[in-house]
Protein backbone atom coordinates (compact mmCIF):
# COMPACT_ATOMS: atom_id res chain seq x y z
CA UNK A 1 0.00 0.00 0.00
CA UNK A 2 3.07 2.25 0.70
CA UNK A 3 4.26 1.62 -3.17
CA UNK A 4 0.62 2.68 -4.52
CA UNK A 5 0.21 6.06 -2.61
CA UNK A 6 4.31 6.61 -3.71
CA UNK A 7 2.80 5.82 -7.61
CA UNK A 8 -0.03 8.04 -7.25
CA UNK A 9 1.80 11.29 -5.41
CA UNK A 10 4.16 10.58 -8.48
CA UNK A 11 1.34 10.29 -11.08
CA UNK A 12 0.00 13.51 -9.54
CA UNK A 13 3.37 15.28 -10.11
CA UNK A 14 4.66 15.76 -6.56
CA UNK A 15 8.39 16.01 -6.49
CA UNK A 16 10.56 12.86 -5.03
CA UNK A 17 7.52 10.87 -5.03
CA UNK A 18 8.76 7.38 -6.58
CA UNK A 19 9.22 3.84 -5.73
CA UNK A 20 12.97 3.13 -4.01
CA UNK A 21 15.33 0.85 -5.99
CA UNK A 22 16.19 -2.18 -3.84
CA UNK A 23 12.80 -1.89 -1.57
CA UNK A 24 10.47 -4.57 -0.31
CA UNK A 25 6.81 -4.60 0.16
CA UNK A 26 4.44 -7.51 1.88
CA UNK A 27 1.18 -7.24 2.71
CA UNK A 28 2.05 -6.13 5.96
CA UNK A 29 5.40 -4.55 6.24
CA UNK A 30 6.97 -2.37 3.91
CA UNK A 31 11.29 -1.97 3.83
CA UNK A 32 12.99 0.97 2.21
CA UNK A 33 15.84 1.32 0.63
CA UNK A 34 17.55 3.27 3.10
CA UNK A 35 16.38 0.62 5.84
CA UNK A 36 14.12 2.13 7.14
CA UNK A 37 10.92 -0.14 7.91
CA UNK A 38 7.36 0.56 7.50
CA UNK A 39 4.73 -2.23 9.32
CA UNK A 40 1.31 -2.26 9.32
CA UNK A 41 -0.53 -3.44 12.51
CA UNK A 42 -3.71 -4.27 13.84
CA UNK A 43 -5.24 -1.72 15.32
CA UNK A 44 -5.21 -3.86 19.08
CA UNK A 45 -2.92 -3.09 22.20
CA UNK A 46 -1.59 -6.50 22.21
CA UNK A 47 0.23 -5.97 18.66
CA UNK A 48 1.41 -3.21 19.32
CA UNK A 49 3.67 -3.75 22.23
CA UNK A 50 7.31 -4.86 21.69
CA UNK A 51 7.75 -2.46 18.58
CA UNK A 52 10.09 0.78 19.01
CA UNK A 53 9.56 3.76 16.43
CA UNK A 54 7.43 6.27 15.23
CA UNK A 55 3.76 5.73 15.36
CA UNK A 56 0.35 6.48 13.40
CA UNK A 57 -2.94 5.42 14.38
CA UNK A 58 -5.46 6.32 11.56
CA UNK A 59 -9.17 7.15 12.51
CA UNK A 60 -8.72 6.58 15.83
CA UNK A 61 -12.43 7.98 17.02
CA UNK A 62 -13.56 3.60 15.38
CA UNK A 63 -10.49 1.98 17.49
CA UNK A 64 -12.07 -0.46 19.98
CA UNK A 65 -9.94 0.26 23.13
CA UNK A 66 -8.45 3.34 22.42
CA UNK A 67 -7.18 4.28 25.43
CA UNK A 68 -5.35 1.10 26.37
CA UNK A 69 -3.61 1.46 22.99
CA UNK A 70 -2.46 4.56 24.02
CA UNK A 71 -1.07 2.91 26.86
CA UNK A 72 0.87 0.24 24.99
CA UNK A 73 2.00 2.73 22.07
CA UNK A 74 3.79 5.45 24.82
CA UNK A 75 6.57 3.08 25.86
CA UNK A 76 6.94 2.50 21.92
CA UNK A 77 8.26 5.94 21.46
CA UNK A 78 10.08 6.69 25.03
CA UNK A 79 13.40 6.45 22.86
CA UNK A 80 12.61 9.71 21.41
CA UNK A 81 9.88 8.25 18.50
CA UNK A 82 6.73 10.67 17.94
CA UNK A 83 3.19 9.40 18.11
CA UNK A 84 0.60 10.89 15.30
CA UNK A 85 -2.84 10.74 15.66
CA UNK A 86 -5.64 11.01 12.84
CA UNK A 87 -9.11 10.39 12.59
CA UNK A 88 -12.48 12.04 11.22
CA UNK A 89 -14.57 12.72 14.16
CA UNK A 90 -17.37 9.87 15.65
CA UNK A 91 -19.00 11.23 18.39
CA UNK A 92 -17.89 13.43 21.45
CA UNK A 93 -16.60 11.13 23.56
CA UNK A 94 -14.38 8.73 23.94
CA UNK A 95 -10.28 8.73 23.82
CA UNK A 96 -9.93 10.66 20.79
CA UNK A 97 -11.94 13.35 21.60
CA UNK A 98 -10.20 13.47 25.02
CA UNK A 99 -6.86 13.46 23.36
CA UNK A 100 -7.98 16.43 20.97
CA UNK A 101 -9.47 18.36 23.23
CA UNK A 102 -6.52 18.10 25.58
CA UNK A 103 -3.77 18.48 22.94
CA UNK A 104 -1.56 20.34 24.43
CA UNK A 105 -1.36 19.30 27.70
CA UNK A 106 -0.53 16.02 26.73
CA UNK A 107 2.74 17.39 24.46
CA UNK A 108 0.42 17.14 21.09
CA UNK A 109 0.17 19.74 17.92
CA UNK A 110 -2.95 20.11 17.05
CA UNK A 111 -4.03 20.51 13.53
CA UNK A 112 -7.66 20.67 11.85
CA UNK A 113 -8.34 20.30 8.16
CA UNK A 114 -12.41 20.68 7.08
CA UNK A 115 -13.86 19.77 3.61
CA UNK A 116 -13.59 23.62 3.56
CA UNK A 117 -9.78 24.09 4.18
CA UNK A 118 -8.97 21.25 1.65
CA UNK A 119 -10.90 23.10 -1.07
CA UNK A 120 -9.22 26.99 -0.22
CA UNK A 121 -5.74 25.05 -0.81
CA UNK A 122 -6.47 23.32 -3.99
CA UNK A 123 -8.36 20.37 -3.29
CA UNK A 124 -11.08 19.56 -6.86
CA UNK A 125 -14.17 18.82 -4.49
CA UNK A 126 -18.33 20.68 -4.57
CA UNK A 127 -18.80 21.31 -1.18
CA UNK A 128 -22.64 21.80 -2.58
CA UNK A 129 -23.26 18.06 -3.97
CA UNK A 130 -21.41 16.86 -0.88
CA UNK A 131 -23.83 18.11 0.92
CA UNK A 132 -26.81 17.02 -0.93
CA UNK A 133 -25.45 13.55 -0.84
CA UNK A 134 -25.56 13.90 2.55
CA UNK A 135 -28.92 14.40 3.84
CA UNK A 136 -28.15 14.83 7.28
CA UNK A 137 -26.72 18.27 8.45
CA UNK A 138 -25.02 16.28 11.23
CA UNK A 139 -23.60 13.56 8.94
CA UNK A 140 -21.76 16.61 6.66
CA UNK A 141 -20.77 18.44 9.75
CA UNK A 142 -18.80 15.30 11.38
CA UNK A 143 -17.84 13.87 7.98
CA UNK A 144 -16.21 17.40 6.34
CA UNK A 145 -16.49 19.51 9.22
CA UNK A 146 -14.09 17.88 11.82
CA UNK A 147 -17.49 18.83 14.01
CA UNK A 148 -17.67 16.57 17.36
CA UNK A 149 -21.55 15.99 17.18
CA UNK A 150 -23.22 14.54 19.90
CA UNK A 151 -24.54 11.19 20.19
CA UNK A 152 -27.75 11.93 21.82
CA UNK A 153 -30.74 10.53 19.81
CA UNK A 154 -28.84 7.81 18.89
CA UNK A 155 -30.45 4.44 19.72
CA UNK A 156 -26.96 2.47 19.66
CA UNK A 157 -24.25 5.14 21.00
CA UNK A 158 -20.33 5.42 19.97
CA UNK A 159 -18.77 4.22 22.45
CA UNK A 160 -20.82 0.70 22.48
CA UNK A 161 -20.03 0.55 18.93
CA UNK A 162 -16.39 1.15 18.91
CA UNK A 163 -16.30 -1.69 22.45
CA UNK A 164 -18.04 -3.90 19.33
CA UNK A 165 -15.55 -3.87 16.52
CA UNK A 166 -13.29 -7.45 16.47
CA UNK A 167 -12.51 -9.62 14.15
CA UNK A 168 -14.15 -12.67 12.95
CA UNK A 169 -12.55 -16.05 12.81
CA UNK A 170 -10.30 -16.64 9.68
CA UNK A 171 -11.39 -20.63 9.72
CA UNK A 172 -14.91 -21.20 10.38
CA UNK A 173 -15.09 -23.51 13.50
CA UNK A 174 -17.11 -26.70 13.41
CA UNK A 175 -20.18 -26.93 14.12
CA UNK A 176 -20.81 -22.82 13.28
CA UNK A 177 -23.88 -21.61 11.91
CA UNK A 178 -23.49 -19.29 8.75
CA UNK A 179 -26.52 -17.22 8.33
CA UNK A 180 -26.98 -14.48 5.79
CA UNK A 181 -28.93 -10.98 6.07
CA UNK A 182 -30.13 -9.13 3.17
CA UNK A 183 -31.56 -5.82 2.85
CA UNK A 184 -33.12 -5.47 -0.63
CA UNK A 185 -33.49 -2.23 -2.92
CA UNK A 186 -33.59 -0.70 -6.22
CA UNK A 187 -32.09 3.14 -7.50
CA UNK A 188 -32.13 4.81 -3.90
CA UNK A 189 -30.57 3.01 -1.27
CA UNK A 190 -27.94 0.21 -1.17
CA UNK A 191 -28.69 -3.60 -1.42
CA UNK A 192 -26.57 -5.00 0.95
CA UNK A 193 -26.08 -8.92 2.24
CA UNK A 194 -24.25 -9.25 5.50
CA UNK A 195 -22.99 -12.61 6.41
CA UNK A 196 -22.74 -13.82 9.95
CA UNK A 197 -20.83 -16.53 11.55
CA UNK A 198 -22.19 -17.81 15.05
CA UNK A 199 -19.32 -19.17 17.56
CA UNK A 200 -20.93 -19.42 20.56
CA UNK A 201 -21.85 -17.82 22.62
CA UNK A 202 -20.87 -14.17 20.06
CA UNK A 203 -21.65 -13.90 16.46
CA UNK A 204 -19.18 -12.33 14.12
CA UNK A 205 -20.35 -9.95 11.10
CA UNK A 206 -17.54 -11.74 8.65
CA UNK A 207 -18.33 -9.98 5.45
CA UNK A 208 -20.54 -7.63 3.60
CA UNK A 209 -21.80 -7.17 0.20
CA UNK A 210 -22.48 -3.90 -1.14
CA UNK A 211 -24.78 -3.30 -4.24
CA UNK A 212 -26.13 0.02 -5.97
CA UNK A 213 -28.14 0.59 -8.92
CA UNK A 214 -27.81 -3.29 -10.16
CA UNK A 215 -30.95 -5.20 -11.93
CA UNK A 216 -32.74 -7.55 -9.33
CA UNK A 217 -31.88 -10.46 -11.33
CA UNK A 218 -28.10 -9.64 -11.08
CA UNK A 219 -28.62 -9.01 -7.13
CA UNK A 220 -30.21 -12.40 -7.05
CA UNK A 221 -27.00 -13.82 -8.61
CA UNK A 222 -24.82 -12.23 -6.45
CA UNK A 223 -26.06 -12.93 -3.01
CA UNK A 224 -27.28 -16.91 -3.68
CA UNK A 225 -22.93 -16.73 -4.74
CA UNK A 226 -22.39 -15.07 -1.70
CA UNK A 227 -24.14 -17.36 0.42
CA UNK A 228 -23.02 -20.26 -1.40
CA UNK A 229 -19.26 -18.95 -0.54
CA UNK A 230 -19.84 -18.08 3.22
CA UNK A 231 -21.70 -22.18 3.65
CA UNK A 232 -25.27 -20.40 4.47
CA UNK A 233 -27.69 -22.71 5.95
CA UNK A 234 -29.82 -20.02 6.39
CA UNK A 235 -31.08 -16.74 4.28
CA UNK A 236 -33.12 -13.67 5.92
CA UNK A 237 -34.14 -11.43 2.81
CA UNK A 238 -36.04 -8.05 3.59
CA UNK A 239 -39.49 -8.89 1.27
CA UNK A 240 -40.96 -5.65 1.50
CA UNK A 241 -41.81 -5.08 -2.24
CA UNK A 242 -39.66 -6.02 -4.40
CA UNK A 243 -37.01 -8.18 -1.88
CA UNK A 244 -40.20 -10.81 -2.06
CA UNK A 245 -39.12 -11.75 -5.59
CA UNK A 246 -35.28 -12.57 -4.76
CA UNK A 247 -36.88 -14.32 -1.70
CA UNK A 248 -38.61 -16.41 -3.54
CA UNK A 249 -35.69 -17.39 -6.25
CA UNK A 250 -33.33 -17.74 -3.62
CA UNK A 251 -36.19 -19.99 -2.06
CA UNK A 252 -36.19 -22.17 -5.39
CA UNK A 253 -32.10 -22.48 -5.43
CA UNK A 254 -31.15 -23.66 -2.07
CA UNK A 255 -29.53 -25.64 -0.45
CA UNK A 256 -30.39 -23.02 2.64
CA UNK A 257 -33.51 -22.10 4.06
CA UNK A 258 -34.79 -18.60 3.10
CA UNK A 259 -37.02 -16.16 5.62
CA UNK A 260 -39.11 -13.88 3.72
CA UNK A 261 -39.34 -10.48 6.48
CA UNK A 262 -41.61 -8.03 6.05
CA UNK A 263 -40.61 -4.83 7.58
CA UNK A 264 -43.27 -3.58 9.59
CA UNK A 265 -43.30 -1.56 12.88
CA UNK A 266 -43.17 -4.53 14.89
CA UNK A 267 -40.85 -6.87 12.90
CA UNK A 268 -38.56 -3.85 13.01
CA UNK A 269 -38.52 -3.19 16.82
CA UNK A 270 -37.84 -7.22 17.12
CA UNK A 271 -34.39 -6.68 15.24
CA UNK A 272 -33.50 -3.41 16.92
CA UNK A 273 -33.89 -3.94 20.45
CA UNK A 274 -32.13 -8.06 19.48
CA UNK A 275 -29.02 -6.56 18.07
CA UNK A 276 -29.14 -3.87 20.69
CA UNK A 277 -28.97 -6.92 23.42
CA UNK A 278 -26.14 -8.65 21.80
CA UNK A 279 -23.93 -5.97 21.53
CA UNK A 280 -24.43 -4.90 25.21
CA UNK A 281 -23.89 -8.36 26.34
CA UNK A 282 -21.08 -8.76 24.26
CA UNK A 283 -21.98 -11.27 21.84
CA UNK A 284 -22.28 -9.26 18.46
CA UNK A 285 -18.99 -8.20 17.17
CA UNK A 286 -19.13 -5.92 14.29
CA UNK A 287 -16.61 -4.97 11.43
CA UNK A 288 -13.78 -2.75 11.74
CA UNK A 289 -16.08 -0.83 8.91
CA UNK A 290 -16.43 2.86 8.67
CA UNK A 291 -19.84 2.88 6.83
CA UNK A 292 -20.92 -0.13 8.66
CA UNK A 293 -20.22 1.48 12.28
CA UNK A 294 -22.40 5.06 10.63
CA UNK A 295 -25.24 3.00 9.80
CA UNK A 296 -25.90 1.24 13.17
CA UNK A 297 -25.28 5.19 15.00
CA UNK A 298 -27.33 6.53 12.40
CA UNK A 299 -30.51 4.30 13.86
CA UNK A 300 -32.85 6.55 16.13
CA UNK A 301 -36.04 5.44 17.84
CA UNK A 302 -39.09 7.86 17.90
CA UNK A 303 -42.55 7.87 19.08
CA UNK A 304 -45.28 8.87 16.78
CA UNK A 305 -48.50 10.33 17.84
CA UNK A 306 -50.22 7.53 18.00
CA UNK A 307 -47.87 6.12 20.52
CA UNK A 308 -46.32 3.47 17.99
CA UNK A 309 -42.72 3.07 18.65
CA UNK A 310 -40.54 3.79 15.48
CA UNK A 311 -36.59 2.90 14.28
CA UNK A 312 -35.35 4.19 11.05
CA UNK A 313 -32.90 6.76 9.62
CA UNK A 314 -32.84 9.29 7.66
CA UNK A 315 -31.76 8.49 3.86
CA UNK A 316 -28.62 9.59 2.27
CA UNK A 317 -27.69 9.18 -1.06
CA UNK A 318 -23.87 7.84 -0.10
CA UNK A 319 -24.95 5.87 2.62
CA UNK A 320 -28.72 4.66 1.77
CA UNK A 321 -30.86 4.34 4.30
CA UNK A 322 -29.02 2.24 7.51
CA UNK A 323 -28.74 -0.55 4.93
CA UNK A 324 -25.52 -2.39 6.55
CA UNK A 325 -27.81 -1.95 9.74
CA UNK A 326 -30.47 -3.88 8.68
CA UNK A 327 -28.35 -6.72 7.03
CA UNK A 328 -26.99 -7.30 10.19
CA UNK A 329 -30.08 -7.09 12.15
CA UNK A 330 -31.82 -9.77 9.82
CA UNK A 331 -28.78 -11.87 9.75
CA UNK A 332 -28.64 -11.95 13.77
CA UNK A 333 -32.09 -12.75 13.59
CA UNK A 334 -32.12 -15.20 11.07
CA UNK A 335 -29.94 -17.17 14.00
CA UNK A 336 -32.72 -17.03 16.22
CA UNK A 337 -35.80 -19.24 17.61
CA UNK A 338 -37.72 -15.82 18.03
CA UNK A 339 -37.47 -15.17 14.18
CA UNK A 340 -38.24 -19.18 13.22
CA UNK A 341 -41.71 -18.86 15.22
CA UNK A 342 -42.38 -15.68 14.55
CA UNK A 343 -41.91 -15.32 10.68
CA UNK A 344 -42.91 -18.39 8.06
CA UNK A 345 -39.38 -19.20 6.54
CA UNK A 346 -40.35 -18.94 2.12
CA UNK A 347 -39.56 -22.53 0.67
CA UNK A 348 -40.50 -22.80 -2.42
CA UNK A 349 -41.49 -26.45 -3.12
CA UNK A 350 -42.02 -29.71 -0.92
CA UNK A 351 -38.76 -30.72 -2.60
CA UNK A 352 -37.02 -27.43 -1.66
CA UNK A 353 -38.82 -28.20 2.06
CA UNK A 354 -37.21 -31.95 2.25
CA UNK A 355 -33.57 -29.93 1.34
CA UNK A 356 -34.32 -27.38 4.27
CA UNK A 357 -34.82 -30.19 6.62
CA UNK A 358 -32.18 -32.50 5.29
CA UNK A 359 -29.59 -29.13 5.67
CA UNK A 360 -30.81 -28.04 9.49
CA UNK A 361 -30.75 -31.53 10.44
CA UNK A 362 -26.91 -32.16 8.96
CA UNK A 363 -25.98 -28.47 11.38
CA UNK A 364 -23.87 -29.53 14.18
CA UNK A 365 -25.15 -26.67 16.91
CA UNK A 366 -22.05 -25.13 18.32
CA UNK A 367 -24.09 -24.91 22.16
CA UNK A 368 -27.01 -25.95 23.56
CA UNK A 369 -28.67 -22.87 23.04
CA UNK A 370 -28.63 -23.25 19.76
CA UNK A 371 -30.36 -25.73 19.41
CA UNK A 372 -33.50 -24.54 19.40
CA UNK A 373 -33.35 -22.39 16.25
CA UNK A 374 -32.16 -25.58 14.30
CA UNK A 375 -34.94 -27.89 16.08
CA UNK A 376 -37.56 -25.05 14.78
CA UNK A 377 -35.95 -24.93 11.24
CA UNK A 378 -36.34 -29.04 11.15
CA UNK A 379 -39.79 -28.87 12.39
CA UNK A 380 -41.51 -26.16 10.04
CA UNK A 381 -39.71 -27.12 7.00
CA UNK A 382 -41.27 -30.63 7.77
CA UNK A 383 -44.79 -29.23 8.11
CA UNK A 384 -44.41 -27.25 4.98
CA UNK A 385 -43.41 -30.77 2.99
CA UNK A 386 -46.76 -32.01 4.54
CA UNK A 387 -48.32 -29.43 3.53
CA UNK A 388 -47.53 -28.02 0.06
Amino acid sequence: MVYLHLDALAAAGVRGARRPKGATETRTECVLASGAEIVALPAKPETIRGYTGDVHLDEFALHADAAEIIAAVVPATTLGFTVSIASTPFGDDGEFTRVYRDAERLGFERHTTSIHDAVAAGFPADVESLHALLSSPEDFEQEYEVAFISAMGAYLDAELLRRSIADAPDETPEGALITIGVDVARRVDLTVAAAMVRVAPRSFVRDLLVMRNEPLPAQTDRVHAFALAHGAYRVAVDATGLGQHMADELARRGPYAVDAVQFTSDSKERMVTLTRAALERGELALLDDRDLIADFHAIRRSVTSGGVVRYDAERSEQRGHADRFWAVALALSAGTTDVVSSWMPHVGSAARAADAAGFAASMSPPSSREQPAVEADRGFASELGDRW
